[in-house]
């Protein structure tokens, strides 16, 4: 965050460390006290921070790739300018894999602040020396031209809860409890002798009566209920008990 003056009263409580701007465009940080919009024009930023290498930011690995049985098809994408009448571009799309690792990020350093992107940020928890962008600031048009501040991304303080192995298994089954006797989920095509060529789910739920599909260790089940043609829900265990 901008606190103020660069003079020895504001300066005394921050860390002084450098921060580095290891994204591909500079990062313009505003008064924190300026609106969510404005005109560049008549504002004065704080500071602005260039990127020390345009063309090698840190940044996610992504992988490209043409593997699967379709390579994606281009888009029609309409333009919003409304002196092109809804002219129409074809745009060409690509498979893409982002993965964990991180490029082109240093090692942590006593004496620098790294600015990244939020992806890297996220992909990068354990690191206390990265920071983002906070606050955006936007100009008139809704474009964003800077920030009021700088933010550290910390990781959640809830571990997740890890999940039992039966409740596992319930979810796996959860999953496939609207298949029908030939193993297709509901309204899927269905060629192996479903009426009509569609699935017609499990046959409990066909009726539209309720019904116990399957019963969990706690006492949970997964029931279809009345009017749930197709359809099955899990009933916690406590909720079983109360009824």
């Amino acid at each position: 965050m901008v606190l103020g003056p660069n003079t020895p009263d504001h300066l005394e409580m921050a860390d002084t460390r450098r921060v580095i701007n290891l994204t591909p465009h500079p990062v313009v940080i505003y008064p924190a006290d300026v609106p969510d919009r404005l005109d560049p024009a008549t504002v004065r930023p704080a500071v602005t921070l260039d990127p020390v290498d345009r063309d090698r930011p840190a940044r996610i690995e992504a992988v490209y790739s043409s593997a699967g049985p379709v390579w994606p098809p281009p888009v029609a994408v309409a333009s919003s300018d409304p002196d092109c009448g809804g002219h129409r571009v074809r745009v060409q799309t690509r498979n893409v894999t982002y993965g964990n690792a991180v490029v082109n990020l240093p090692e942590p350093h006593p004496d620098w602040l790294y600015l990244v992107s939020m992806p890297v940020a996220l992909a990068s928890s354990g690191r206390a020396d990265l920071l983002v962008v906070d606050r955006e600031v936007r100009s008139m048009a809704g474009t964003v031209i800077g920030c009021r501040g700088l933010a550290r991304v910390s990781p959640s303080p809830e571990p997740r809860p890890q999940v039992r192995q039966d409740q596992a298994e319930g979810a796996r089954l959860w999953a496939d409890v609207d298949r029908c006797e030939h193993g297709r989920h509901y309204g899927d095509v269905c060629g192996s002798g479903c009426v009509g060529g569609v699935s017609l789910g499990h046959p409990a739920t066909r009726d539209g009566q309720p019904a116990v599909i399957a019963y969990g260790l706690d006492g949970g089940r997964w029931m279809a209920l009345a009017g749930c043609r197709g359809h099955a829900i899990f009933v916690p265990s406590e909720s079983v008990a109360s009824s």
